[in-house]
């Protein structure tokens, strides 16, 4: 569902541009990454324009690790070739991988949530527990406060005996 939207999203963006006349508000509207103005006036489409990362570093890392050499060249001869055609049915299947890696991506949000719902829990519960440490700690913070200001009391009234008895001139 997230792969479905982040593609809808580019062609909105890529149709608004390319039916935008000058003076509205989308025309010379930036482009996002992967899709470029041509200088004949049209559209250049990186080949993952339309394709995101929509997996956890893990993940992305595995699925998007380098093409081998022999790999690479045969990308790039097919590259130079010019538009491919693909098989309908082809296209069908790779639906369908969209699709269970859609629910795959769900499945996973799920369980992350589930984690941060335990973990607020856990939160919740520290902190009604540490009630009575946190209370405890202010009321000796309070007391610390009264000694510190009572010791300062006295050694100003001392001072102030000091400098005004008779003996100490």
């Amino acid at each position: 569902e997230l792969q479905r939207s982040f593609q809808l999203e580019r062609w909105e963006i890529l149709l608004r541009c390319a039916c935008a006349e000058p003076g509205d508000g989308s025309f010379g509207e930036p482009l996002p990454a992967g899709l470029e103005r041509s200088k004949t006036g049209g559209y250049i489409l990186d080949a993952h324009a339309f394709r995101t990362e929509n997996a956890p570093p893990w993940r992305a890392a595995a699925k998007y690790a380098k093409p081998k050499r022999g790999r690479l060249k045969e990308i790039e001869e097919l590259a130079l070739a010019g538009p491919q055609v693909v098989p309908y049915h082809e296209l069908i299947d790779f639906n369908d991988e969209l699709d269970d890696y859609d629910v795959e991506t769900q499945r996973d949000v799920e369980r992350l949530r589930d984690i941060i719902a335990d973990a607020d829990k856990d939160l919740a519960d520290l902190w009604v527990d540490s009630e009575f440490l946190r209370q405890e700690a202010q009321e000796a913070e309070s007391e610390r406060q009264e000694w510190h200001d009572y010791k300062k009391a006295l050694m100003d009234s001392l001072n102030a005996a000091v400098k005004t008895s008779p003996v100490a001139r």
